[in-house]
């Protein structure tokens, strides 16, 4: 009965997120098509070739009795993200992912994201491999997401370029092709990297967009773009601390939690020389926005190339500094590159809980940014922040410091 139960769900689960998910995306990609059009990266054909691998692999996995024990699953994740020190040839990509799925599922249960019989929905699917790319346009005399499309993983640089200077010489249009981390399909798509927290915190990141859109937030998510802004902040938020419990849970299990350890990448280049990336980049926006705003197009793109320059020399290789790339990485509100205030106003919001399983359920009942500013002051009415810190799963553990 149990099995049946479990078949049924699995089969409801694709036949809703498939549909739901493709429209969804449809909706959300409005590119200019006619300059990618011999790289576009389809989400149905992508769709059909990798759903029906992973839901055989999970029916299969139904009929077996406790096969992907914790320690099995410990094993599988160190020897995929320990690769150098070992042998993968009798370890399946699809074993690898759904280790990682049953990590991340055990977190999200831990913090208590589910629904009535502890069932996790959407069930955490992902597929490692290298994502696509993005193509984000602006207007030239404005900051502004525009239209964007997918583009294949393998385009090549001159192609980016490529299609980069024809937006510009034929529309006006300032763009960029960006590699991006993780996409939010069903199963999501996690880029390849042999950084342990940064795939678990884009998997869960990922999950979460899933899981909101059958929220009123994630459901009104291109309702405005600030509604955009809040949903990845929102999904970059609680991301972040479903990755870290999944590594906590992790090293528990382990039998080896100091070599896991071992695996944490410290990401981004050290300055000795006092330089602060997060401060110089937000000096930037502000920067540009001004001489923007001054109608001074051509300054301001003067000014983000030397900008550009002056990251290059300070260890920040940046491709290209452009309306576009402040247009995408500005819709995380948490970034440097943001100078949205939604970003504070979230951090804030989450202050107020003590636990992410409150901060969900309260955030995600939001279908406007007017109704989250409202819910917020409501909140800010009611009484002073949390003095606490949140669960101690979000914390990487004192012993891997």
């Amino acid at each position: 009965m149990h099995r049946r139960f479990k078949l049924l769900r699995l089969t409801l689960t694709a036949a809703i997120l498939i549909g739901i998910l493709l429209i969804a995306d449809t909706n959300r990609l409005n590119p200019p098509q006619e300059f990618g059009k011999d790289h576009l990266f389809s989400i149905l054909d992508w769709e059909l070739r990798r759903l029906p691998k992973k839901w055989y692999y999970k029916i299969q996995s139904s009929f077996k009795q406790n096969d992907d024990s914790k320690y099995k699953r410990s094993e599988n994740i160190y020897r995929y993200f320990n690769k150098q020190h070992s042998n993968l040839d009798k370890l399946s990509q699809l074993d690898i992912e759904a280790s990682i799925e049953s990590l991340i599922s055990d977190a999200i249960k831990f913090e208590g994201l589910t629904y009535l019989g502890g069932m996790v929905f959407p069930p955490v699917l992902i597929t490692i491999e290298s994502a696509p790319n993005i193509l984000v346009t602006s207007p030239r005399d404005e900051i502004k997401r525009g239209d964007e499309v997918l583009l294949n993983s393998n385009l090549s640089l001159h192609q980016a370029v490529n299609i980069e200077n024809k937006l510009l010489d034929q529309k006006n249009l300032s763009s960029l092709v960006i590699p991006i981390g993780g996409i939010a399909t069903y199963p999501v798509i996690v880029n390849k990297t042999n950084d342990i927290i940064w795939s678990l915190q884009t998997a869960a990141h990922e999950w979460v967009h899933t899981f909101l859109f059958f929220k009123p937030i994630g459901f009104n998510i291109f309702k405005s773009p600030e509604m955009q802004i809040l949903n990845e902040t929102v999904a970059n938020i609680v991301g972040k601390e479903i990755g870290f419990s999944a590594f906590n849970l992790l090293l528990k299990e382990s039998y080896k939690p100091t070599d896991l350890c071992k695996l944490i990448k410290h990401t981004g280049p050290k300055s000795t020389s006092g330089f602060n990336f997060s401060n110089e980049m937000n000096e930037t926006r502000l920067n540009t926005e001004r001489l923007l705003a001054e109608g001074k197009i051509d300054k301001a793109e003067s000014y983000m190339d030397n900008r550009q320059l002056f990251f290059s020399l300070n260890g920040y290789p940046i491709r290209k500094l452009n309306q576009a790339y402040f247009a995408f990485y500005g819709t995380y509100a948490d970034s440097p590159t943001s100078i949205s205030i939604i970003g504070p106003q979230v951090n804030q919001y989450r202050s107020y809980f003590d636990n992410l399983e409150e901060f969900i359920h309260e955030i995600s009942r939001v279908a406007s940014y007017q109704e989250f500013k409202k819910s917020l002051a409501y909140l800010n009415v009611k009484g002073p922040p949390l003095k606490t810190t949140y669960t101690d799963s979000t914390v990487i553990p004192f012993i891997c410091r």
